[in-house]
């Protein structure tokens, strides 16, 4: 009995030392804002290009672009983050949730206010983004003031 039970922990801790090592976590400054959910992140590793996970925000030429940009800059360029990678998207890019020095997500910032999109496509089980977005609809918050905004992967899909 003893044998089954050190086996079924030594399985047990196998599965959590690998689904820790599919996880990342980076902790820098913010050198560069590349749109308003892709920025290049500095620490002590070298230079990540870190893509903000379940969020999509509009291409730079299409409406609220540019200024989702800007809000994401205003929040993080030059500070202190961490970046809590999920996973390395096909573009090389480290994909996940971003908390600022002073606690709050950067994900969730920049949809509460309108910024960015709830991509549902790859964070179905978010439903604090889902209530965000909701709130930031209703209200007509940032690129919600639109009548009918266009979601960039429509966007990119017609381009």
């Amino acid at each position: 009995m003893k044998s089954i039970k050190v086996k079924i922990f030594v399985v047990f801790l196998f599965l959590s030392i690998s689904s820790l090592s599919l996880s990342q976590i980076i902790s820098g400054k913010v050198v560069k804002i590349i749109d308003g959910d892709t920025f290049l992140l500095k620490s002590n590793d070298g230079i990540f290009k870190i893509r903000l996970y379940g969020v999509d925000a509009p291409e730079l030429d299409q409406y609220y672009g540019k200024e989702a940009k800007r809000l994401i800059e205003n929040l993080s360029y030059e500070k202190q983050v961490t970046a809590y990678v999920r996973y390395n998207d096909p573009y090389g890019r480290l994909v996940g949730k971003v908390i600022l020095d002073d606690g709050s997500v950067l994900n969730e910032i920049l949809i509460v206010n309108g910024a960015v999109w709830w991509y549902r496509h790859y964070s179905k089980n978010e439903k604090v983004f889902q209530v965000l977005e909701e709130y930031a609809q209703k209200n007509k918050i940032g690129l919600w003031e639109q009548e009918n905004p266009v979601a960039p992967w429509v966007y990119r899909k017609n381009k």
